[in-house]
């Protein structure tokens, strides 16, 4: 039934058979707008010979955070907060205690959240929370998204220091 839905969780919202009828997403529209029509059918699900060639952005693993914050769904069934050191070494994606880490995260279906890009969404959530259509609707979901996103940073931070 056409309409505007809210509270659906992120992993059906881009499910391809969500919809009984062809339904178009921000980012067809702005590849349409900012592109052409080509570009957004290329990259389309509705496209038979599309190349699923697309990297996970940070832009991406930023946006899937915060909608899952603002909706109040667990983000930690798919995304893990980088922690400070691996294998007793500080951050280094060329070190091979790194790579293997981050080989195994995205093995197991995880997206890495730096704490750089944790910030990041924690002051996009914060800025969310001002609007009252959010305050509305979410106050209660954007408090409990901040406080579980401070709860990883401190469970990182003491594993970390021991």
């Amino acid at each position: 039934m056409p309409g505007i839905y809210r509270d659906i969780p992120l992993h059906d919202y881009h499910r391809a058979d969500l919809c009984d009828a062809v339904s178009v997403s921000s980012s067809m529209f702005r590849n349409i707008i900012n592109k052409s029509p080509k570009h957004a059918f290329d990259k389309s699900s509705l496209n038979p010979h599309r190349e699923d060639t697309e990297t996970e952005t940070e832009a991406m693993v930023l946006g899937r955070f915060v909608h899952k914050a603002v909706a109040g769904e667990p983000f930690d069934d798919d995304t893990v907060m980088r922690p400070a050191t691996v294998g007793g070494f500080a951050y280094n994606a060329n070190r091979k205690e790194w790579r293997d880490w981050l080989k195994e995260q995205r093995g197991a279906g995880k997206y890495v959240i730096s704490p750089a890009l944790a910030e990041r969404a924690k002051g996009m959530i914060i800025a969310l929370g001002q609007f009252p259509l959010v305050q509305t609707r979410h106050a209660g979901r954007i408090a409990g998204a901040l406080a579980d996103l401070e709860g990883p940073a401190r469970v990182l931070e003491e594993s970390a220091a021991r």
